[in-house]
C-alpha cells in the first residue's frame, strides 16, 4: 500500500544527507586552504571568506562534518594526520565563535548608539531649536561609530518597518525620523572626507555600493563642485592606470573606482 508520509520521511533524510554531504565536501575544501596557507596571518582572511560555512556548522550538523572528517582521515593517513586536522578545526570553530561574538557586541552598540540618537530627538523637554542642537553636538561626538555596520542598521530598521503588513502612524512617524538619521549621519560623514587624495581610499572601504554611494554624494555636496573636479583627475588617472597594468587589474576595485567616477560625473552634471 502506498505510504505518502514514508515518501516525505525518505525525501527528508535524503535532503538532509545531501546539505551533510555537501558542507563535508566545502569544510574539507576550507580545511585544504589553511593547511596549505604559507603565512598564518592569512588564515583570517580565508576564514572571513567563508563565514556562511562556519555559521552553518553550529549544530548537529558541524558535529557530525566534524567527526565524519576526523575518522576519515584517522582511517586514511593515521593519528598524527588526525591530530593535525582536530588542530586546524579548532581554529576554524574557535574563529566562528569568535566572530558571533564580536558581530553580537556591535549589534548591541549600534542599537544603543540609535537609541541615544533617537532619545535625543524625542527630548520634548527642548525645544526644536535646542533638540537640533543637542543632536549636532552628539553626530559630532559619536562620528567615529558611524560605520558601514551603523549604516546597514539604520537600513536594516527602515526596512524592518517598511515590510510590516500594516503601517500605523506611528510607524509612518518612525520611519520618517530613521530616514531623517540616516540622511544626518551621512552628512557628517561627508564633512569627515579627506583630501581628494585620500577619499578613494575611504570610500572603496565600505563593502556595500549603496553605503559607499550615499556617502560620497554627502561629500560632494558638503565639499563642492572644486572638490568634485578633483577626484575626477583621481578616478580618470586610477582607472587609466588599470588599463596599464599587464596581467589585469582586481576587478572589485576597478568596479568601485568605476562607479566612484561616474557618481562624480553625474554630481557635477547638475552644476
Amino acid at each position: 500500500m502506498y505510504d505518502e508520509d514514508n515518501d516525505d520521511s525518505y525525501a527528508s533524510v535524503s535532503q538532509q544527507l545531501a546539505i551533510l554531504q555537501a558542507q563535508k565536501r566545502d569544510f574539507r575544501n576550507l580545511l585544504s586552504q589553511i593547511r596549505e596557507a604559507k603565512d598564518p596571518q592569512h588564515i583570517p582572511s580565508i576564514l572571513a571568506r567563508r563565514m556562511e560555512l562556519l555559521l552553518n556548522m553550529s549544530g548537529e550538523i558541524g558535529t557530525a562534518v566534524c567527526e565524519s572528517i576526523l575518522k576519515e582521515t584517522k582511517a586514511e593517513q593515521g593519528e598524527d594526520a588526525a591530530a593535525q586536522t582536530e588542530e586546524f578545526i579548532d581554529i576554524i570553530l574557535s574563529f566562528a565563535e569568535d566572530f558571533v561574538q564580536e558581530t553580537q557586541k556591535i549589534d548591541r552598540q549600534n542599537k544603543e548608539l540609535l537609541g541615544m540618537i533617537l532619545k535625543t530627538l524625542a527630548d520634548k523637554e527642548k525645544g526644536a531649536k535646542d533638540r537640533e542642537e543637542a543632536l549636532d553636538a552628539l553626530l559630532a561626538a559619536e562620528k567615529d561609530k558611524f560605520t558601514p555596520g551603523f549604516l546597514r542598521h539604520i537600513e536594516g530598521e527602515c526596512d524592518r518597518i517598511a515590510s510590516a503588513p500594516k503601517m500605523t502612524p506611528e510607524s509612518i512617524r518612525l520611519l520618517e525620523i530613521l530616514r531623517l538619521i540616516q540622511t544626518r549621519v551621512l552628512e557628517e560623514l561627508g564633512k569627515d572626507l579627506g583630501e581628494a587624495a585620500q577619499v578613494l581610499g575611504q570610500l572603496i572601504g565600505y563593502e556595500s555600493k549603496v553605503e559607499r554611494l550615499a556617502v560620497l554624494e554627502a561629500g560632494l555636496t558638503v565639499r563642492g563642485p572644486d572638490f568634485a573636479r578633483e577626484l575626477l583627475e583621481l578616478t580618470e588617472e586610477a582607472l587609466e592606470g588599470f588599463q596599464r597594468v599587464p596581467h589585469g587589474s582586481d576587478q572589485n576595485l576597478v568596479k568601485c573606482v568605476t562607479e566612484i567616477d561616474e557618481r562624480t560625473r553625474k554630481f557635477l552634471g547638475f552644476q
